[in-house]
This record gives structure tokens, sequence and C-alpha cells, in this order.
């Protein structure tokens, strides 16, 4: 088996793990800040007046439960089974599949507001956001394409 390099490993393993994980907890606890902070700038109003003036819907309190338990499910299948093995075929399967889920991500955005891709537009917490998601998908993509890694 071919070491995996530590930028890889640290990212992969802990970092990513780490922010999933952050926004899982943050999903179920603030729920406006969430919202607010991954909304798209022209839905921005929209999120923050649904959240602010009372109880959430059963809708959206459904559906940002099930966001904070897939979030949950990526830091434990990131930060646990990649701990747990070198084998690349295992990396490669799953980060394929959270490549998949960020491309979703990127695909919802562009689907509520293409113009939201228009870095102009961005808020410091987009540039945060979508930088950590352009980033990670970018690292992913790395790992996939084999950048850094040695021929087993």
């Amino acid at each position: 088996m071919a070491p995996i390099p530590l930028i890889y490993r640290l990212y992969f393993i802990y970092i990513d793990p780490a922010l999933a994980l952050y926004g899982s907890i943050l999903v179920l606890t603030n729920p406006a800040l969430f919202l607010q902070s991954t909304t798209p700038p022209t839905l921005t109003e929209a999120a923050t007046v649904s959240t602010t003036t009372g109880p959430l819907n059963p809708l959206t309190t459904l559906l940002l439960t099930q966001i904070s338990a897939l979030y949950a499910f990526f830091a434990i299948t990131e930060g646990l089974v990649l701990y747990q093995t070198k084998q690349l075929r295992v990396w490669r399967s799953v980060l394929l599949g959270v490549l998949v889920c960020d491309i979703g991500h990127g695909y919802a955005v562009l689907n509520a507001d293409a113009a939201a891709w228009d870095l102009r537009g961005w808020r410091a917490v987009d540039a945060i956001n979508y930088g950590i998601l352009i980033f990670g998908a970018g690292l992913r993509g790395s790992f996939l394409l084999g950048v850094g890694l040695r021929a087993a």
C-alpha cells in the first residue's frame, strides 16, 4: 500500500470531519444561523424571516434534522473509516461519495440562485462556506485523480 500524503490525511481525517460535525451541531442548536450562513444572499432575507419570527414549520424542522444527520454521517465516515485504513480503494470510494455531495451542494446553490456564484456579491460567510466547499471538492478531486499518490 502506498502511503497517503499528509495533506490528505489531515484534511480528510481531521479537518473536514470537524467542520461537518460543527455543521451538524449548528443545524440543531442554531437553525437560523445555519440557514443565514448557507443560503445565497438573495434568499437570506426569506431565511431570516422564517427563522426569527417564530418556531420553524414542521417541514423545515424535518429537513434541517435530516441535514444534521447527514453531516454527522459525513464526519463519522470520513473521520473514522478513513482513519482505520490505508487502502486506496476505500479512500477513493468514500471520497467519491463525498465529492458527489459537494457537487450536489454546489448545484443546489446554483439552482436556487445562479447569481450566488458571482464572487462580487459574496458576503464573508459565503466566501468561507463556498471556499471550504470548493477547496474540499478540489482536494477530493485531486485525490481521485491520483495527485501526490505513488503508484502501488
